[in-house]
């Protein structure tokens, strides 16, 4: 099943346009500041695995997570 690069959301056809939801000003700045605001619309499975790492460290880092947890 698909999942939505920024959102995180699973469902809809692979060919099936998603649209990222209006994001905050905070969550913008994290995705431009990893340098992956230019592939918010994509699904994860259609990016490198590099984005895909940096996409779980953009979700930490809009929740305000306290511990980052590196397995590499």
């Amino acid at each position: 099943m698909p999942v939505h690069f920024a959102t995180g959301n699973r469902g809809g056809p692979l060919e099936a346009p998603m649209r990222t939801p209006g994001l905050g000003e905070h969550t913008a700045q994290i995705l431009a500041d990893l340098g992956i605001d230019t592939v918010k619309d994509k699904l994860l499975d259609r990016v490198p695995l590099a984005i895909q790492q940096r996409t779980e460290i953009a979700r930490a880092l809009v929740q305000d997570a306290r511990v980052f947890l590196f397995d590499e």
